[in-house]
């Protein structure tokens, strides 16, 4: 998971205004980040993608809770 967390903040680097959104936003209580609708959350899975981390929806998700507390 720290491969997958490390490739995250690197990615959210890159890309300023998704490292901003990531930091500011908050998943509805009901679907948290693995059922969210955000266009932001699929544009970050789909940037992380290259890396090979093999995110199941579940890893994603928990991956974002650890870069977001990393990044607050």
């Amino acid at each position: 998971m720290e491969r997958a967390v490390k490739n995250m903040i690197e990615v959210l680097e890159t890309y300023p205004n998704l490292k901003d959104w990531m930091i500011k936003w908050e998943p509805e209580k009901d679907k948290g980040y693995l059922w969210s609708n955000s266009i932001e959350v699929e544009t970050l899975s789909k940037l992380v993608e290259p890396y090979g981390d093999g995110h199941s929806g579940a890893s994603f998700a928990v991956c974002c809770r650890i870069v977001k507390e990393r990044l607050m």
